[in-house]
């Protein structure tokens, strides 16, 4: 059975309680798959109490986690029209849909930046500002400025590389200063691969949920670069001083702005000129670091667990 995801944030728990890890997020307006089957008894009470309240899910991405029912919308007919439906998807980091098209009308609901609502109509105000009213995941209507919106996007086409890497990294850099937040996948904050899940869900594609790299997902493996260090994988020690040799003229034509970098329990996306893009539970936040030694934003204790690249391309 399918559920609607009606609050802005939902959080997938480990167990059917509120008191234990977030698994992962789901956002207002994604749809979610009620399943029975693959609940670990040890993970939920001895008790069939927990049901009247909470729901085992799987995400279409393939993630499983407890939601609370509140959360949900379980209206077959809701849930039909919004599947149907063209939809949008909110891109500011957090955005009101108002009771009218004016700064003072009162808020509807508000939503983070991957949230979805199906567009009815646009107006345009005397002071020439676009407002869109919207359908809700909660089932209302208001209205949303345009300028926040962009199509939802659930395909992706690789005849245009250039133009899709600098729609990841744009929306990448989006999220940069969020607060780290385990288990996270909003503009309140994120996980490692929390971040870079959202930037490429955004753009429609999806890739693991997670900071190990899958084969059975989009992303194609680029072998072992030599980073000028000791290497997590094979123990050999390589220097400082092969740098410009080694990096700038070999790893760095194999590697592209937008691909995925895997380190041990981590992963982040190459900017391009050395830089990557990544949320840090070290530096509490998506944050811009090197991989060159010689520069101040080289982070000494993460490179040497560097493991391969990955690429869609």
């Amino acid at each position: 059975m399918k559920a609607l995801v009606i609050n802005a944030i939902t959080p997938l728990m480990i167990t059917p309680s509120f008191e234990t890890a977030i698994n992962d997020e789901v956002l207002a307006g994604w749809i979610v798959e009620t399943i029975v089957e693959g609940i670990q008894p040890q993970s939920v009470p001895a008790n069939a109490a927990w049901q009247e309240e909470w729901v085992f899910v799987e995400t279409h991405y393939k993630v499983r986690g407890y939601v609370h029912k509140s959360n949900l919308c379980f209206d077959p007919e809701r849930i039909e029209l919004w599947q149907q439906e063209r939809k949008l998807c909110v891109m500011q980091a957090y955005a009101d849909v108002l009771s009218e098209s004016k700064i003072q009308g009162y808020n509807i609901q508000s939503l983070t930046r991957g949230a979805l609502v199906i567009p009815i109509a646009e107006t345009i105000t005397q002071d020439n500002v676009k407002w869109t009213e919207v359908l809700t995941p909660n089932g209302k209507q208001g209205f949303i400025k345009s300028q926040f919106l962009i199509e939802y996007k659930t395909t992706y086409s690789l005849a245009n590389e250039r133009q899709l890497r600098q729609d990841l990294l744009n929306t990448a850099l989006s999220y940069l200063g969020v607060q780290y937040r385990w288990g996270g996948k909003s503009t309140l904050g994120l996980d490692c691969s929390g971040f870079t899940h959202i930037t490429h869900l955004i753009n429609g594609i999806i890739i693991h949920r997670n900071s190990k790299y899958n084969e059975n997902f989009s992303v194609k493996k680029i072998e072992l670069l030599d980073l000028g260090l000791t290497s997590f994988a094979t123990g050999q020690k390589t220097y400082e001083a092969s740098w410009e040799e080694d990096l700038q003229d070999k790893n760095l034509k194999t590697i592209q702005p937008a691909d995925l970098l895997y380190f041990k329990g981590h992963i982040a996306i190459y900017l391009g000129d050395n830089k990557y893009l990544h949320s840090s539970s070290t530096l509490g936040k998506v944050s811009i670091n090197s991989l060159n030694p010689h520069e101040p934003d080289y982070r000494a204790l993460l490179m040497p667990t560097f493991l391969h690249a990955g690429t869609l391309f």
